[in-house]
């Protein structure tokens, strides 16, 4: 995990947070609201600084994987390159290519699948990278 914290450091998010308060009877409670900027052409994309590998087990699999986010170039968007398929196809990760979401979300492009994407792609947007390539060896992050 540090060596994903390390590599998204010091990255502008392109979303704003802030805190309201509200005084209810002697308690202070608060409440995050979220904006969404809009993009312009000024606003520049975001990607990682360097390269970062990860290796775990796939939650529904049970598969030994690792993964390895690259820097892309702007208007790459988030994409996942299954490097254990030959061709090294690639997955664009689009709403267009969401093919099942019984168990997780599931993506594919050209017959190739890559399932349980919704974790790691919350985690880019957190982030606020928007151009990344994803290096798989196998079906499951």
């Amino acid at each position: 995990m540090k060596k994903i914290i390390d590599a998204f450091e010091g990255l502008p998010q392109n979303v704003c947070l802030y805190k309201k308060y509200r005084k209810t009877s002697k308690t202070c409670r608060s409440s995050w609201k979220t904006t969404k900027r809009k993009t312009t052409m000024t606003e520049k994309q975001k990607t990682i600084k360097q390269s970062v590998s990860l290796s775990g087990t796939g939650l529904h699999t049970g598969q030994r994987g690792t993964l390895t986010f690259h820097p892309a170039e702007a208007n790459h968007g988030i994409k996942f390159r299954r490097i254990d398929v030959e061709g090294k196809p690639i997955v664009e990760a689009r709403v267009e290519n969401v093919v099942d979401t019984s168990r997780g979300t599931t993506i594919a492009q050209n017959g190739v699948r890559v399932y349980t994407v919704e974790h790691i792609l919350a985690s880019l947007r957190g982030a606020g990278v928007d151009n990344v390539l994803i290096d798989i060896n196998c079906e499951e992050p």
